[in-house]
Formats: structure tokens, sequence, C-alpha cells
């Protein structure tokens, strides 16, 4: 009869029984795990709300700069380049101002002031006229020239005279000297003195320094030790451009 061995029943026992206990320790082990916060992602991490990306004002172009939107002024306004004191501005350089046309920024007017005195029309009407005294006059020029100029040395005021004229008869003292200021309004007026009113070649002073729209000055002092009787001609350089019709003078005798 065969004796039945229990130490190979023994052994398998104790070995199940090992893994039962190996197993729950393991259990505890995981449970213990899951519970460490220290294992835990921090979803509240600062890095992840970090604002530098998408609100840092250095990344930002600043896009109200002014410089962007400076303009510069080629208008000059006030003492600038064309304007007030600029080119072709109030105050500006004006180049149709040159030469006998005349510029638009000049005063064509006349003063208003002065008692009317017509010129003698021609050389024979002078001869008879009242004598010319200070004071300020009003007159009209006709439409005949007179006398006429080419330009030039030999002319009266070196330049031409070919426009309408008119004569006033002018007496001055030894010693005396004669000051003529006149206007003649948009045109291009011209002063001389003559001895005889038939003959520009006797001029003894003549004045044509400006422009059209441009004032004259002419001054003559009698030194010839004896009183002189001259012909005071109102003169226009052109018979086509810068005529004078009327025209302002004031006269100073002394």
């Amino acid at each position: 009869m065969r004796t039945l061995s229990l130490l190979p029943i023994i052994a398998m026992l104790t070995a199940c029984t090992g893994n039962i206990g190996m197993g729950d320790d393991t259990s505890s082990e995981d449970d213990d795990w899951s519970d460490d916060t220290n294992s835990n992602l921090d979803t509240t991490d600062p890095d992840t709300t970090d604002t530098n990306d998408s609100t840092d004002t250095n990344d930002t172009v600043d896009t109200t700069d002014t410089f962007d939107t400076d303009t510069f002024d080629t208008s000059g306004g006030t003492g600038g380049w064309g304007g007030s004191g600029g080119w072709g501005g109030s105050g500006g350089w004006d180049s149709s101002s040159w030469g006998d046309t005349g510029g638009s920024g000049k005063d064509t007017s006349i003063p208003s002031t002065g008692t009317p005195l017509e010129p003698a029309g021609d050389c024979t009407k002078a001869l008879t006229m009242d004598v010319l005294v200070s004071g300020e006059y009003l007159g009209t020029l006709g439409s005949t020239s007179n006398l006429t100029e080419s330009t030039g040395s030999n002319s009266c005021t070196t330049y031409s005279t070919n426009g309408p004229d008119g004569f006033y008869k002018v007496v001055i003292a030894d010693g005396a000297t004669l000051t003529v200021e006149a206007d003649g309004g948009g045109g291009d007026i011209a002063l001389y003195l003559v001895s005889d009113c038939t003959d520009s070649q006797t001029c003894v002073v003549g004045m044509d320094e400006g422009y059209t729209a441009d004032n004259e000055t002419l001054v003559y002092t009698n030194v010839s030790g004896a009183e002189e009787t001259l012909y005071l001609v109102i003169d226009s350089w052109s018979s086509t451009a810068g005529i004078v019709t009327d025209f302002w003078m004031n006269v100073d005798l002394n």
C-alpha cells in the first residue's frame, strides 16, 4: 500500500499564500502613490498664464508715432516759400513785377488828393500857360506824343519816351530847387525838364528809373546864376505798353 506524501501539497499552499500577500501589499502601495501630491501636474503653474508674450508693450509697434504723419510745409505760410514772405506768396518774390509789364502786387491807383490841373497838350499851349507852383495836382495825358526819345545815352532819361506826353511851364529862381514826385498809376511814367518844348535834346535833367506802376522823382537845382524858364514834361515810356493816362504829382519849388 502506497503512502501519500503531503509535502508537495503543503509547498503549493505556502506558495499561493505568499502570492496573495504580495498582491495585497502592491495594491496598498499603488493607493499610496496616487495620493502623493508631489507627483501631480500643477495645472495652476503661473507659467501657463504668463502675459509677457501677448501683452508685452515692448513687442507692440507704436502706430501713433507722429513722426510718420509730420508734414513738410512747402507752402511756407508766413515767412515761408510761397505764401506770407515766400515764393509767390503774400510778401514773396513776384517775378512778374520785373520789367515794364509790372506785377500784380503793385498798387496801380493814384492818390485822390490834389488840385486838377491839366497839362498843355503841345508846346504852343505850354508857352502861354500859367506858371506851375508848389502843390499837389491831378492831371490826364491825351493821346499825342509830342516829344519822342530813343533808348540810349543821348536820351534825356536814357530810355525811350514814345508814349503820350504833356507840358507844364516852370520858372525857377537862381539857387532854387524843383522837386517833382509823380505817380502814373499802372503806367510807366517818365519826367524831364527841357528849355525848348519843341526839342527833347534841350533836356536839362530827366528821370525814368522805375518800371510800370512805379513812382518817379525828379530833382533839379538852378545854379545858372539867373532865373530859368523850363518845361516839365510828363511822358510815357512806350506807346504800346505802360501808357500813362491819369497821373498825380507833388511839386515842391523853393
